[in-house]
């Protein structure tokens, strides 16, 4: 009994030492290497873009599909109006919208790293359940203090035939509006040399930053750019009114699905 029970002892160990030695080689006979399972997730220190949550294919920001009511002037002869949405586009020719750059914008629109203190960004005081705009009469910026003026709504923001921005059209364009609030002393309260180089501190824009304009150098133009970009993308086509809108004939005639 005791001969029979030392060969099975010794055949148990031989096998556990086998499988031990096999489990700690690759396919190569490299042995000791760790094997990374493939379904195991990448990691931000792997892949910074990661930490995003961006999807693996650009969302449309360049092409959205308008409805006819964006396309056609239909207001009557002699109204006010005399053109259509989509010909009082001031997206300008130096800055057309790619989903590469929106997307870009889109990143720098949510991130709260891109003030004085980490605390605040565009869509703190944008926020998209209310048009891109702020509940609260004054918005709060990143030091406690209140901005002097409402939050402005962002939502076709593309279709402001003048092109010009803030409440008293002091920024003759959306490229020049971005860049104000990040210089606001009380809204972020940086200088465009500080946006920059928090910028590039972000290890997530380098990728960003060559997709959307070849190469991973950061700008304070290519960050307005950007974010123009981004919110000239912020298009409503199926808010309640556009939905009723499609019903009638021209803009100026009753809605049958509002109410008084």
């Amino acid at each position: 009994m005791m001969p029979t029970m030392l060969v099975k002892n010794t055949l148990a160990t031989l096998l556990a030492a086998l499988c031990l030695t096999a489990c700690n080689s690759d396919s190569s006979g490299n042995s000791g290497e760790e094997v990374v399972d493939p379904e195991t997730p990448i990691s931000p220190e792997d892949d910074p873009s990661s930490a995003l949550n961006l999807p693996d294919t650009h969302f449309n920001y360049s092409n959205i599909e308008l409805p006819e009511h964006y396309l056609v002037n239909d207001f009557p002869a002699g109204s006010q109006f005399q053109r259509a949405a989509i010909d009082m586009d001031n997206q300008p020719d130096h800055n057309l919208t790619t989903d590469a750059g929106a997307t870009l914008g889109r990143v720098l629109f949510y991130d709260i790293k891109l003030s004085a203190n980490g605390s605040v960004s565009c869509a703190s005081c944008h926020i998209q359940e209310n048009g891109f705009s702020d509940p609260k009469v004054l918005s709060v910026g990143f030091d406690g203090g209140e901005t002097r003026r409402h939050s402005m709504g962002l939502t076709n923001a593309t279709f402001y035939y003048s092109g010009k921005f803030f409440w008293d059209e002091r920024a003759d364009s959306l490229e020049e509006q971005t860049l104000m609030p990040f210089q606001d002393p009380v809204e972020m309260g940086l200088v465009l040399a500080e946006l920059e180089e928090i910028v590039r501190n972000q290890d997530y824009y380098p990728a960003l930053f060559e997709d959307a304009f070849g190469d991973p150098t950061v700008s304070s133009d290519r960050i307005s750019r950007a974010l123009a970009q981004f919110i000239r993308s912020m298009v409503s086509t199926t808010a309640k009114y556009d939905i009723a809108r499609q019903d009638v004939s021209s803009p100026i005639r009753d809605f049958p699905q509002f109410t008084e």
